[in-house]
């Protein structure tokens, strides 16, 4: 019968398109720095110091935060699989909310990633597996933050990327200097890979909400270089300084 052919039909709802001009990623990234001070600042916030906890609350927060901005097409989720490489987890994602967006040419919808953000304490956490470098590269396992994205591991497929950086010791100030030393101790061990040009630069420190920001653009195994937004927030409580810790 018609009513039963027309009832094995599909229906619901159109999914609305937007389409993004290649800028409007950099518009993202702005937006994840801008929440980073007011997150950390949240008198409600519970005081947290594990990683993924503290990526957990980031990630709630921002979702909040985009409901009363013209990012409302998006949201964030925590702890996603990363749709190229499998057994990877990307730490945080934004992604389309209820719609597909198009950008340039590339189009998303709600499972794919619009940009892969990994987050990492500053310094590592002690612990008999960890290495003190974890930011950049590590020796024994392939869990470097920027190590991930050049070697392809996590984010292949996209032209940019973000890290954040919770410092919890001592400084924003001192931890550019000292990233930037090992990277620059990786290119003299000849470590694959690693050049000068993966050093941080055109950076800025904003004081008063104790955030900084850098920029890196990072030869990748395989692939085109990626531009890394690096994205960092002293979390430290109040504005006590804290005694420098050994470099070494």
């Amino acid at each position: 019968m018609l009513a039963d052919e027309i009832g094995d039909e599909p229906s619901g709802n159109l999914t609305p398109t937007l389409h993004k001009p290649s800028a409007w990623l950099e518009t993202l990234v702005d937006f994840v720095y801008s929440q980073l001070a007011i997150w950390r600042d949240d008198p409600s916030r519970p005081t947290e110091y594990a990683e993924t906890r503290l990526t957990a609350q980031l990630c709630q927060f921002l979702n909040s935060a985009t409901r009363t901005t013209d990012l409302d097409s998006v949201v964030f989720q925590a702890e996603v699989p990363d749709p190229t490489v499998a057994g990877r987890t990307l730490d945080l994602v934004p992604g389309p909310s209820g719609c597909v967006i198009w950008i340039g040419s590339r189009r998303y919808s709600l499972y794919d990633p619009i940009i892969p953000i990994e987050c990492k304490r500053l310094p590592t956490p002690s612990g008999s597996a960890r290495e003190r470098r974890e930011y950049l590269h590590t020796q024994k396992r392939t869990t470097g933050g920027m190590q991930r994205f050049k070697s392809g591991a996590h984010g292949s497929g996209h032209a940019i990327g973000v890290m954040i950086g919770y410092v919890q010791e001592p400084t924003l100030s001192s931890w550019l200097a000292r990233i930037n030393r090992w990277a620059l101790v990786l290119t003299r061990a000849e470590i694959p890979g690693w050049s000068r040009a993966d050093i941080l630069g055109g950076g800025t420190h904003d004081v008063a909400r104790r955030t900084a920001r850098h920029l890196s653009v990072n030869s990748r195994k395989g692939a085109s270089p990626i531009t890394l937004h690096h994205l960092w927030i002293d979390m430290r409580l109040g504005n006590a300084s804290a005694n420098s810790a050994s470099d070494l």
